[in-house]
């Protein structure tokens, strides 16, 4: 997903409205997505927010493969 990423310290954003999401330490950051041919440099910002997403995304796909309807809802509910 970021091919020259070498890891650091992320930063927790915490938005208005209670919700948030992660934003990796920098300025810039080239992201590639094979999976929808995604191949864009964006700002650490937005590199945050996709990521983010995308990981939410992957939680919210497992657990409803995993087949328990409940469990899916609790997670799309959580705060």
């Amino acid at each position: 997903m970021m091919p020259e990423y070498e890891g650091g310290f992320w930063h927790f954003i915490r938005l208005p409205d209670g919700g948030g999401y992660m934003m990796p330490d920098g300025d810039r950051f080239h992201l590639v997505n094979g999976e929808n041919w995604f191949d864009r440099t964006v700002s650490a910002d937005a590199a945050g927010i996709i990521l983010t997403s995308l990981v939410i995304n992957r939680q919210l796909w497992l657990y409803h493969d995993s087949g328990d309807a409940g469990l899916t809802h609790l997670y799309r509910m959580r705060d």
